[in-house]
């Protein structure tokens, strides 16, 4: 949506390029999600995803968007945090919160059904994953 696309997910693009700018290098990893909160309540989940679609093509049009982005620090160890906003017609509110759209990378892989950093050796993969990033690691929050 524009809602999402041309405010807070440029914002947030723009906040990656300061890292980039401050760090020298970062990766960044972006997509789509499909994904029905009430899934996760077996109270409410009944199987199904609803989501509209666009053009003649029906090209489905994502419930939510996805940002990983990974970096080193000074002493050549890898950070990353994942971000994860729904892709809503209403405004989100100014001044952006980004640190409230942190999500660990795990979160994101199953609810993409990807694997984003496969090349890693297994504890780093799953260190970088498992745990949702600290927002002040990042420099966001208050």
């Amino acid at each position: 949506t524009a809602e999402l696309n041309r405010e807070i997910w440029a914002a947030l693009e723009d906040e990656v390029r300061s890292w980039a700018e401050d760090d020298g290098e970062v990766w960044t990893i972006t997509g789509p999600i499909f994904f029905d909160p009430d899934e996760d309540d077996a109270s409410k989940a009944d199987g199904f995803l609803s989501f509209f679609t666009i053009g003649s093509n029906e090209v489905g049009v994502p419930t939510h968007c996805y940002k990983i982005v990974v970096r080193k620090t000074d002493r050549g160890e890898l950070r990353a945090v994942g971000f994860v906003m729904e892709n809503q017609k209403k405004k989100f509110p100014k001044p952006y919160k980004f640190e409230k759209f942190i999500e660990s990378i795990d979160v994101i892989e199953e609810r993409t059904g990807l694997n984003f950093l496969p090349d890693l050796d297994a504890r780093t993969e799953d260190q970088l994953e498992k745990t949702k990033a600290k927002a002040a690691d990042w420099g966001l929050g208050n």
